[in-house]
C-alpha cells in the first residue's frame, strides 16, 4: 500500500538519507542575510509576516535540478525534495517553478499538488517558489492552501538599485579577500570617487533588475582588468575600479526585463 503524506512526514530522515539528498543536488541551507541582498524592503515585510513570525511563534500562527530528467524521475524528485524538507526545515524554495509546472506531464503537477496539500503533516516547513512567468503556471497551484500568497517583486527603485550596487560591491570585496592568494590581480575596494548611488539613479539604469546590476558590476570589473592588461606588462598587482570602468559597463549592459514584460507580469 502506498505510503500517505501523513505517515511520511512523521518519519525522521536518517543521516545516510540526508547525505544522499545532498549528492542528488538538493541545496544546503544558505547563510544569506538581507544586507547581502539590498533593497526589497517590502518583500522583507511580506516574508516576515508569512514566514519568519510563524517560525518564531508557531503556536500563535496556527531546489535541485529536477528538469534534466524524464517525467517519472521529476515526479520522484518532487517527492524526495519534500522528504528532504523534514531535515532542512524551515523552507523549500523552487526557483523558476514555471519550468516544473509547465513540464507537460500531468503526473508531475499532480505530485506537486499532493505535496502542497500535505501542509498539516509538514508543520514548520514553508514552501516558496519564484517565477518570471506567472501566466503559465497552472491556476490550481495558485489557490489558497498551495502557493496562495503572491508577492510581486518589481525592478528596484533608484534608491533600491543604489542599495543593491553597494551590497554587490561589498560582496565582491569580500570575495577578493578570500581569493587574494590565488588571483593574479588583487581587487581593491572601488575608488572612493565612484558614486554608486548616482550610477544607480542614472537614466541608463532605468528598469535595471538586480541581475542587471550584478552584470553591470561584473562588466565594470572586467573593463578595469582589460585596461590593466593592455597598459602593463606586470603579471600581478592590484586592480581598482574607477568611474570610467562603470561608464564602459553601462554601454554594454541593458535592462533584461522590458516594460512590456513588466505589464504582462502585472496582469497575470
Amino acid at each position: 500500500m502506498a505510503e500517505t503524506n501523513a505517515v511520511r512526514w512523521k518519519k525522521p530522515s536518517l543521516p545516510q538519507q540526508i547525505n544522499r539528498f545532498a549528492r542528488e543536488g538538493f541545496s544546503p541551507k544558505y547563510n544569506v542575510k538581507w544586507e547581502d541582498v539590498g533593497a526589497l524592503d517590502h518583500v522583507r515585510e511580506e516574508f516576515d509576516q508569512h514566514i519568519i513570525k510563524r517560525i518564531k511563534d508557531p503556536d500563535v500562527y496556527e531546489g535541485p535540478e529536477l528538469l534534466n530528467k524524464d517525467a517519472g524521475e521529476i515526479e520522484s524528485g518532487v517527492r524526495k525534495l519534500f522528504d528532504c524538507a523534514r531535515s532542512c526545515a524551515p523552507c523549500i524554495f523552487f526557483d523558476e517553478v514555471d519550468a516544473l509546472t509547465d513540464h507537460g506531464d500531468e503526473s508531475v503537477r499532480k505530485q506537486l499538488q499532493n505535496e502542497l496539500d500535505g501542509a498539516e503533516q509538514r508543520r514548520g516547513v514553508f514552501v516558496i517558489a519564484g517565477t518570471n512567468r506567472p501566466e503559465v503556471i497552472d491556476s490550481a497551484l495558485l489557490r489558497p492552501g498551495r502557493f496562495g500568497n503572491h508577492i510581486y517583486i518589481p525592478v528596484p527603485s533608484p534608491d533600491g538599485g543604489a542599495s543593491i550596487l553597494k551590497a554587490l560591491a561589498m560582496h565582491k570585496e569580500a570575495l577578493a579577500r578570500r581569493m587574494e592568494n590565488r588571483a593574479r590581480f588583487k581587487l581593491m575596494p572601488i575608488n572612493a570617487s565612484v558614486n554608486l548611488s548616482s550610477i544607480a539613479r542614472s537614466k541608463a539604469c532605468t528598469n535595471f533588475s538586480g541581475a542587471d546590476l550584478a552584470a553591470l558590476m561584473d562588466k565594470a570589473i572586467l573593463a578595469a582588468l582589460e585596461e590593466k592588461l593592455a597598459t602593463t606588462a606586470e603579471k600581478s598587482g592590484t586592480l581598482t575600479i574607477e568611474a570610467m570602468h562603470f561608464k564602459v559597463a553601462l554601454s554594454k549592459v541593458f535592462p533584461f526585463v522590458s516594460k512590456k514584460k513588466i505589464l504582462k507580469i502585472l496582469k497575470a
